[in-house]
């Protein structure tokens, strides 16, 4: 039965409701206004009020629903097509959101237009995002870095697949609160069983991200090939390192800040199916944090690179150990090999990055300005220009046909 009284009050309850945040009681006061009348004027108000609850309740597809009744009943009014752009965005559906605020703006005037023809542009550059992200490897499974390209995903789609992704979370969550509760601890005891419990949890990462982009284990040359070129190679192998020789804190961080970068991805890829258009804006955060890249949720090239110049510095600061009470021989020669493995397989690598080998550039270059400074001894310049050599031929990938060059190696 239609009662404009009834409408009247109904709609003013649902208005309070609103002011309140309390948008189920608007929801339904809103359903009873509209029930209550049959005023073509009224049930387009009321369906854009009661999408504008549905979007505050997160209700996005029933948001989209009564901002389209809206539309149908009064398509000349700016703010329901604004309505629909809003309910659109906020389902990532983000070509129709701005379809509908260019609607609103060729309604609308001066500032008004302004305004809806600056939310159209946004939503088009959140769907070129979209496309970029959503095509992506990444978004099924994550772990890859923007550099190697995105990463694919054996498991994508299967129950295998999400116990797998869920599992990598787990580990990394399990890093960095660790890593957190190691930097504020002053317990010997409790400092040693969080280090070897951020190792254990980087190397159960690495081996369940391998799984995922690799596939499951096979004994054939070809599996093992496929491991040693896969991006996460080198994190695990460096936690492996770390745990078998005791090595100290610096080394842990290029690890850790990078297993940080893919849990920042992994956050938002999960954080997608609640807001597709809050998780968009998560990765441009983290874009302009330089973490992640923009368009894949993939880890950022610069994270790479910063993470070898510290692994670098790291190598640097094991070899001063030497000179202090805490001397690890043992964790030297093994992470400095393990620093030559990660610079051979860089170089093996047909146009992939080579964060370690332009970290060990910058180190060349500060080192040679310093040596060209007027009064220092000649020797100095012929004997590093002599080690730099013997470390060339150390590192240098024999060609088809060239006899291998020996060399201590663990690998």
């Amino acid at each position: 039965e239609f009662d404009p009284e009834r409408t009247m009050a109904s709609s003013e309850r649902g208005k309070a409701a609103y002011a309140k945040g309390d948008f189920a009681a608007a929801i339904e006061a809103f359903g009873e206004a509209i029930a209550a009348t049959e005023d073509v004027e009224d049930l387009a108000k009321l369906h854009s009020n009661r999408a504008a609850s549905h979007l505050q309740a997160k209700n996005f597809a029933a948001a989209a629903e009564d901002a389209e009744t809206t539309t149908s009943l009064k398509p000349t009014w700016a703010k329901g097509w604004s309505r629909l752009g809003q309910a659109k965005r906020a389902q990532g559906k983000y070509l129709e959101a701005a379809t509908a605020f260019d609607k609103a703006a060729e309604l609308s005037a001066d500032a008004a237009k302004a305004a809806y023809e600056k939310d159209a542009r946004d939503a088009r550059t959140l769907s070129e995002r979209a496309s970029a992200y959503y095509s992506s490897a990444f978004s099924s499974g994550g772990g890859s870095s923007a550099a190697y390209g995105p990463a694919p995903d054996a498991f994508a789609g299967t129950t295998t697949g999400r116990l797998l992704q869920t599992l990598t979370f787990g580990a990394r969550m399990l890093v960095l609160f660790n890593f957190a509760q190691y930097a504020v601890s002053f317990d010997a005891a409790g400092i040693a069983r969080r280090y070897k419990t951020m190792l254990f949890a980087l190397m159960a990462a690495w081996v369940l991200g391998t799984v995922r982009r690799v596939g499951r284990p096979q004994f054939s040359k070809v599996y093992v090939q496929r491991v040693l070129a896969d991006p996460g190679f080198p994190r695990g192998f460096g936690a492996f390192i770390l745990l078998v020789s005791k090595g100290s804190f610096l080394p842990l961080v290029p690890l850790v800040y990078v297993e940080s970068a893919h849990l920042a991805g992994d956050l938002i890829e999960r954080f997608r199916a609640y807001s597709p258009t809050l998780a968009l804006k998560a990765l441009a955060l983290g874009e302009s944090l330089t973490l992640l890249d923009g368009r894949t949720g993939a880890v950022g090239p610069s994270v790479l690179h910063n993470a070898a110049l510290i692994e670098v510095l790291a190598g640097l600061a094991v070899i001063v150990e030497l000179a202090t009470p805490k001397r690890n021989p043992m964790f030297i020669v093994l992470y400095w090999q393990y620093l030559q493995v990660r610079y051979v397989l860089e170089e093996a690598t047909p146009g992939g990055p080579k964060p370690l080998k332009a970290a060990f550039a910058k180190l060349d270059a500060q080192i040679s300005g310093l040596l060209a400074t007027t009064g220092v001894p000649g020797i100095l310049r012929t004997g590093y220009a002599k080690l730099k050599d013997v470390l060339a031929r150390q590192v240098a990938v024999p060609q088809p046909g060239q006899p291998r060059q020996p060399r201590c190696s663990i690998m």
